[in-house]
């Protein structure tokens, strides 16, 4: 688990510098929080004393940092952050729809959850749902059209 561990410390720091800028701003927005960590995610999503002492502080730590706040999982090779921690240049970057607007599942996603109200992971049997059916429609319009 130690990478998990090291994702979990990544949620730490996040969340102390997201409680900080709060607070210097003066300011509350909706804020999702992205973590490509299976593992540290469902330690975010639980309560900290289901886990040892080490985790259980972190996890309690983030949890009372990010109150009211949204945590998600991306996948690795979604994961938009991932575009600036390796070697990027400003003009990749700038192209790089990934970092300006997320992985496209994610997006798809959240726009279910604000339609239907539902969160977690029965969201994506509903974007499996809507895909079908996003599938058939275009089928449909092909052959008709």
């Amino acid at each position: 688990h130690s990478i998990a561990r090291l994702h979990l410390w990544g949620a730490v720091l996040t969340s102390q510098l997201y409680s900080n800028v709060v607070k210097s701003i003066n300011i509350k927005a909706e804020t999702t929080f992205w973590t490509d960590s299976i593992i540290a995610f469902h330690w975010l999503q639980s309560s900290p004393q289901r886990w040892k002492t080490f985790v259980a502080n972190r996890v309690s730590s983030v949890q009372q940092s990010t109150l009211g706040c949204h945590w998600r999982h991306v996948a690795g090779v979604q994961n938009h952050a991932d575009s600036i921690s390796g070697e990027c240049s400003v003009e990749e970057l700038i192209g790089d729809s990934l970092w300006w607007q997320g992985p496209e599942r994610t997006i798809q996603q959240e726009k279910i959850e604000r339609m239907t109200g539902v969160k977690g992971r029965n969201v994506y049997n509903i974007f499996g749902i809507f895909g079908i059916l996003n599938i058939y429609n275009n089928y449909k319009a092909e052959r008709n059209g």
